[in-house]
């Protein structure tokens, strides 16, 4: 009876590690039997290292281990046995370095201290041999991509190898997070599919020939970026050092954002090792850089513990905020952080700002309760060429929120939500003035607040597509979005303009507004001040109005402040922002000006603007809950630059804020 393989302790020293040793056999259908044995990498490098996809964790197969003349047994994948029968010789034993069998994976301290030596194991590996998985067709498109390479001289033939690239890019192994290193860390890899196989560098030439442009999203950016990954490595030189900074931990966190792995810490584990600014370390170390790896440690923690040890590198706290709003959901890694990214989130939503969201003279991390204390920087008042640079202010509280805008929507979808949320603003506007007629005058400006919190910047260009949110980064075509009368005629139902509406039309919308949702709030100022320099600056606990001053000017209707934020925005958040500025609007229906060159002035929140949500009754602890933009009608008596003078006077400074 054959007993269950016992691991022994690995010899103390930095290198230590197992190889598999693959007993040969003529009989290609003899049971796979083997040894493993303890080596130093540094004095016994020949060996070569398996590349490879778990798949489902079904131990269904057997190999037999010998151990002191016994043969013991290893339960190991279906896919794992493939490889290793793919790879057994003959004559001669093949030595190989396996994870699932050289690292005992039921021992968390030796996982600790294996991943930190996977980059030496790979590197110093006399090969690579990556197995792609006993797959027929796989096979045949591999044989297929390694002839048409050696000659793409045709059109033709560029265009088949793209389909068959797309195939092969979409095979298991290439979705896995840690073949990153696996690959890029060797000069000798090559790519195994069952019977067919072919050189990793013929592959990423391919690659490279078949898509030139680094500015495409596709199958191949992952592949596309491991082959810059590898240049730096073994290139060198000048250019090894232009490539430092794409191969810091941050950049290679964004590039394989896509790539999976069984356990979350491994999303960070799998990558630092490759980072030219990032070393692992098995043990703890109370100051510097170093990142500990542990698998006892909650996933939480260690993306904490990562963030604030990687602060500077990350670019401060600007871009670990950034890549925490990108992602968040809500969960603020289950109530421990809201400030630092849970890198298990997938990025869903584009962001509104890329400098940094709060105008600070200091910031401090407090290590006891992983909080970020921020103080806000305060102009000189008596400047006034300030009034649009303060620090920060508490512009309004979150009353209403429509739902969530849907991910991958169809045009139907789009126009089904925007109609929606149309319905959301009129509900609102009708409940909060029952006694008064809604008309289409007031139809038109709410229309032109959703269109400009939805598509336009508040503070942007005032007439046809400029201003965006998306910005000059993302290279967007505006000629495919959609213009005032074309936005009216979708929230009105008018069917001949959504007839007319392209799927591409509506390309705009769905990149600005997925991962968010549109809300109402009411202003929250200040209820006296003088308007002079230095207006009061009361402690966040203070109670202040919530409603507005009387605007005899705008028929004295109650108006909804419109925005748009994150897709958790809830009542009761704060929205702040840096300053208030006034824009004038020109006013044009689907059916032509209902008053001839009507313009009004609108409110619009300053870029930054963002949501905090009140952790207790003080107002002084907050989680961050993401940016967003506001606009709101003015009081049509007012002159916008004293409007704009008094509104900044009366909305309550922000000084110092804590974001947990």
């Amino acid at each position: 009876m054959t007993l269950p393989y016992q691991y022994k302790a690995l010899s103390p020293g930095e290198a230590k590690t197992r190889i598999l040793e693959i007993l040969p056999a003529h009989d290609t259908n003899k049971p796979l039997q083997c040894r493993l044995r303890e080596i130093d990498i540094q004095t016994d490098p020949f060996y070569d290292a398996l590349s490879y996809t778990w798949g489902l964790p079904h131990f269904t197969e057997t190999l037999l281990v010998e151990d002191n003349g016994q043969w013991n047994v290893l339960r190991i994948t279906p896919n794992l046995r493939d490889a290793l029968f793919r790879f057994r010789r003959r004559l001669d034993v093949r030595q190989l370095w396996v994870d699932a069998l050289c690292i005992n994976q039921q021992d968390d301290d030796e996982k600790a201290r294996q991943i930190p030596l996977m980059t030496q194991i790979y590197t110093r590996a006399t090969s690579v041999l990556v197995w792609l998985g006993q797959n027929a067709d796989g096979a045949s498109c591999l044989q297929k991509v390694d002839k048409l390479s050696r000659g793409m001289n045709d059109p033709d033939d560029k265009a088949a190898i793209k389909q068959l690239l797309e195939f092969l890019l979409k095979l298991p192994w290439f979705g896995r997070r840690w073949i990153v290193q696996e690959v890029v860390l060797s000069p000798n890899v090559t790519l195994f599919c069952g019977v067919a196989e072919m050189s990793w560098l013929r592959l990423l030439q391919v690659v490279g020939l078949a898509w030139p442009s680094d500015r495409e999203r596709n199958c191949s950016s992952v592949v596309k970026t491991m082959a810059t990954i590898w240049r730096r490595q073994f290139i060198g030189g000048e250019f090894s050092s232009r490539l430092d900074q794409a191969t810091g931990i941050l950049n290679l966190l964004e590039s394989f954002e896509n790539l999976g792995c069984a356990d979350p810490r491994d999303r960070i584990y799998a990558l630092a090792g490759l980072s030219s600014d990032t070393v692992l370390s098995p043990e703890f170390q109370a100051k510097g850089e170093k990142v500990m790896v542990s698998y006892t440690v909650p996933v939480e923690q260690v993306y904490i513990d990562f963030s604030v040890r990687k602060f500077a590198s990350l670019g401060g706290y600007n871009n670990i905020i950034r890549l925490a709003a990108q992602r968040s959901d809500g969960s603020h890694l289950n109530g421990k952080c809201s400030w630092i990214p849970d890198w298990r989130l997938p990025v869903i939503r584009q962001l509104t700002f890329e400098r940094l969201p709060f105008i600070a003279s200091h910031v401090s991390h407090n290590r006891k309760d992983n909080s970020l204390e921020i103080t806000l920087r305060q102009d000189d008042d008596h400047n006034p060429r300030n009034n649009g640079g303060r620090a920060g202010y508490v512009y309004g509280s979150v009353q209403s929120v429509f739902d969530r805008f849907p991910l991958e929507a169809s045009k139907d979808v789009v126009v089904r939500w925007l109609q929606g949320a149309w319905q959301f603003i009129t509900q609102w506007m009708e409940s909060h003035n029952p006694n008064m007629a809604i008309g289409p005058w007031e139809h038109l400006i709410l229309a032109h607040q959703l269109e400009r919190a939805i598509v336009q910047d508040g503070i942007g260009s005032i007439l046809g597509k400029g201003g965006s949110w998306v910005g000059p980064q993302y290279n967007f075509d505006f000629n495919n979005s959609i213009g005032h009368k074309e936005f009216q005629g979708v929230v009105f139902n008018d069917q001949q303009t959504i007839s007319k509406t392209k799927e591409r039309d509506l390309s705009e919308i769905k990149l600005i507004m997925e991962g968010r949702t549109v809300f109402i709030f009411l202003p929250v100022r200040l209820e006296q001040t003088d308007g002079s320099p230095g207006a009061p600056q009361l402690p966040l606990g203070t109670r202040i109005p919530p409603q507005p001053p009387p605007e005899p000017h705008t028929d004295n209707l109650l108006w909804p402040a419109i925005a748009v934020g994150p897709s958790h925005t809830s009542m009761g958040d704060m929205i702040c922002t840096q300053s208030i500025d006034v824009q004038r609007w020109m006013l044009t229906s689907i059916s032509g000006p209902i008053v001839p060159n009507k313009w009004r002035s609108f409110e619009c929140a300053h870029k930054p603007t963002f949501l905090l949500r009140p952790l207790n009754s003080s107002n002084n602890s907050f989680w961050y809950i993401g940016d967003a933009v506001a606009n709101r009608l003015v009081d049509d008596g007012w002159d916008d630059r004293d409007y704009q003078t008094w509104a900044n006077d009366h909305y309550h400074r922000l000084k110092k804020i804590i974001i947990q």
